[in-house]
């Protein structure tokens, strides 16, 4: 059986919305350890549910969130 180790959805604008599946797959994700979000227009009220899933989320160990700023110098916590 194959299973999804790396995700690289980057240059996608998937948005707050789009980005809020991920999330919840998140929460129940065993195998995924690399995600890459570059550039997807993800404000930081979903940085944080992001945050919050990776903290029950023992697998992934790579996450890029780069140029995801969507007002003014608004910064990402994770």
């Amino acid at each position: 059986m194959q299973t999804l180790t790396t995700l690289i959805l980057s240059w996608n604008e998937i948005g707050a919305h789009g980005a809020q599946y991920l999330v919840d797959a998140l929460l129940c994700n065993t195998t995924l350890n690399t995600l890459d979000l570059y550039n997807n227009q993800i404000g930081t009220l979903v940085a944080q549910h992001l945050g919050d899933a990776l903290r029950n989320n023992t697998t992934l160990t790579i996450l890029d969130l780069g140029y995801n700023l969507t007002r003014g110098k608004q910064k990402l916590f994770v």
